[in-house]
């Protein structure tokens, strides 16, 4: 059994929509700490986790702007930008019902990002291959 922490960054994470995911990875062990909001990340805490899975349509919060992040359409993208300029090497997975060609490519361009569609995986798919990317494999 594995036992990674993982921060999950989505407003719907406690949700009934990401619940059966929720469980998936808590039956493999990871410990996940949900934020359904962009304002409760504090950059310094993210070296505590193994993993980070964000969403990219999300409220924009009080600290990015409505026009930066195009109305909340890219709230997760600009997220996303501001932790891999800090964090460069650190494991994110960009988890979304949308293909956003222009966040598809930036997650190629970039190391350790990975791109999933939600409506592709089962939850139980999800939490095997979160752990295998996790481990590297």
């Amino acid at each position: 059994m594995s036992e990674f922490k993982i921060l999950w960054i989505d407003d719907d994470v406690n949700g009934p929509e990401l619940m059966s995911e929720r469980d998936a990875l808590e039956e493999k062990g990871c410990i996940v700490t949900p934020i359904t909001n962009p304002d409760q990340l504090q950059l310094d805490t993210i070296p505590s986790y193994s993993c980070i899975i964000m969403d990219l349509f999300m409220p924009t919060g009080n600290k990015m702007s409505f026009q930066e992040t195009r109305g909340g359409s890219r709230t997760g993208f600009v997220l996303l930008k501001k932790i891999k300029e800090q964090y460069s090497d650190f494991k994110i997975i960009v988890y979304s019902v949308f293909e956003v060609p222009e966040v598809k490519s930036y997650c190629k361009d970039k190391k350790n990002i990975e791109y999933w569609n939600k409506s592709s995986l089962t939850a139980d798919e999800f939490a095997e291959n979160l752990v295998k990317y996790i481990k590297g494999e």
